[in-house]
């Protein structure tokens, strides 16, 4: 099953519009757990707060469907955005909750 965050994630990117990293922190970030988050925001010596940390977290989910070629990434000055590039992959992750 996939996680909550990643739920969260995919519910917004359905509507096919470009959405920066903060939209989908603000949207799935509450889900990452506390621990994850700061264990996250304290990686590679960088210390960080717990909402680094889901950040990062989300970030990463993005960047992973990213490198798997379904989400598409527009990157202008220092604000990445996202958007989903193939809706069938989206319908079953959603209905079926089928691993990515």
């Amino acid at each position: 099953m996939p996680s909550q965050v990643c739920i969260e994630i995919a519910k917004a990117l359905t509507d096919g519009e470009w959405h920066p990293t903060s939209y989908f922190t603000a949207v799935a970030g509450k889900f990452v757990r506390p621990e994850v988050a700061w264990r996250n925001a304290h990686t590679n010596g960088k210390k960080g707060s717990i909402a680094s940390g889901r950040q990062r977290a989300v970030r990463g989910v993005l960047r992973d469907w990213w490198k798997a070629g379904k989400v598409e990434r527009k990157v202008t000055g220092r604000q990445a955005s996202w958007r989903i590039l193939n809706n069938d992959w989206l319908s079953s992750y959603l209905s079926n909750g089928v691993k990515e």
